[in-house]
């Protein structure tokens, strides 16, 4: 009897950051992969290891606008947008990648905080091991997570694209409380000046 496999049909776009490279998978309408590199062989990989081999196409302008979307997010380091996303893993990975999403912008965790938050106190080297195997960065921040230590730990992109996202989102953070702080006494002299 033949049994007949489906190819799954991907669309990958690649473009240029401020950090470097970039480039992302889609399929099915949903963001699978986002790496800092400038060829589909990690999307192929992802896709070829968790399906089948796939089919590569021409993005489409959908694709393409949600790539502009991502850039613009990374270039000027805004708080992190929702994209419909489908990260593909293992339960556990996509169990510790969910965690990462509870991260607050502009901070970090440490892979112990990660492995408790996950459910799995003292999993360190696997909670380590499912960051490492995060397809889609930025938007899942396994950027923010570091040792206990204060060192930064790994990064499959390399360190100093972790330093400088962490430093970006940092930033970015304190210049958006320093904007909330500089509003708030405006507000009140507008509400106290009121006529009772």
């Amino acid at each position: 009897m033949k049994v007949e496999t489906l190819v799954p049909v991907v669309c990958v776009v690649t473009g240029e950051s401020k950090l470097g490279p970039v480039t992302c998978g889609f399929m099915d309408g949903c963001l699978i992969y986002l790496g800092f590199e400038s060829y589909g062989s990690g999307v192929h990989g992802l896709v070829a290891k968790n399906i089948a081999p796939p089919m590569i196409l021409k993005a489409r302008r959908q694709e393409h606008r949600q790539f502009d979307a991502i850039i613009d997010l990374i270039d000027n380091n805004h708080k992190t947008r929702r994209f419909p996303m489908n990260a593909m893993g293992t339960p556990f990975q996509e169990q510790v990648w969910t965690q990462l999403l509870h991260i607050p912008f502009g901070k970090t965790w440490t892979y112990k905080q990660l492995a408790e938050a996950a459910g799995v106190p003292g999993s360190y080297r696997a909670v380590a091991n499912a960051c490492a195997a995060n397809p889609i960065a930025v938007l899942i921040p396994c950027h923010r997570v570091t040792q206990t230590n204060g060192a930064l730990g790994g990064y499959h992109w390399g360190t100093e694209i972790k330093s400088q996202l962490l430093e970006l989102e940092a930033q970015q953070a304190e210049e958006m409380e320093h904007a909330c702080l500089s509003l708030a006494p405006k507000v009140i002299r507008e509400e106290s000046s009121r006529p009772h």
